[in-house]
C-alpha cells in the first residue's frame, strides 16, 4: 500500500526519483524531507542552527601589537620584549592562563609606553643640541 506524496518527497525539477535496484533489501529508513520541519514552515526566530565560534566577547585579550612596533620604531632595543610578550597572548590564553595572557598583554603595552617616551625624549635632546650646536657655530 502506498502513502500519498507530500510535497516535500517530489524530487526536484530536472532529476528522476530514485528506486531501489531489483535484489537489494529495502533501504532501512524512509527518504527524509528536506529542510527544516515540515515543508513551507520556517522555523521559529531564535531557533535555527547554531552558530560557529566562541560567544561574543570570549577571545585572548587585545595584543597591542601598534605598541610593538611603535617600540621597534622609537627605540628598538625595548621592542625585542614587546614582540617576546605578544607572541605569549594567544599561547597563554589557549592554555587556560588568561591570567598570562593579560599579563603579557599589558607589558607589550607597557614596552611601547617607554619606548614612546624614551623617543620623544631622544628627540627632543637631539633638536635642543642640534639647535645648541648650529647657534653656537654662527656666532664664531
Amino acid at each position: 500500500m502506498s502513502q500519498p506524496s507530500q510535497p516535500g518527497d517530489e524530487p526536484p525539477p530536472g532529476q528522476a526519483q530514485w528506486q531501489q535496484p531489483p535484489g537489494y533489501p529495502p533501504p532501512a529508513y524512509p527518504p527524509q524531507s528536506y529542510g527544516y520541519g515540515r515543508p513551507g514552515y520556517a522555523p521559529p526566530p531564535g531557533y535555527g542552527p547554531p552558530g560557529y565560534g566562541p560567544p561574543p566577547g570570549y577571545g585572548p585579550p587585545p595584543g597591542h601589537v601598534g605598541w610593538a612596533v611603535v617600540a621597534l620604531l622609537l627605540f628598538w632595543p625595548l621592542a625585542i620584549p614587546a614582540f617576546i610578550s605578544y607572541s605569549k597572548i594567544d599561547s597563554a590564553f589557549y592554555r587556560g592562563d588568561v591570567a598570562g595572557a593579560l599579563r603579557a598583554a599589558q607589558d607589550v603595552k607597557r614596552y611601547g609606553v617607554i619606548a614612546l617616551v624614551i623617543g620623544i625624549a631622544l628627540v627632543v635632546f637631539f633638536l635642543v643640541f642640534s639647535v645648541a650646536v648650529f647657534s653656537s657655530a654662527s656666532v664664531m
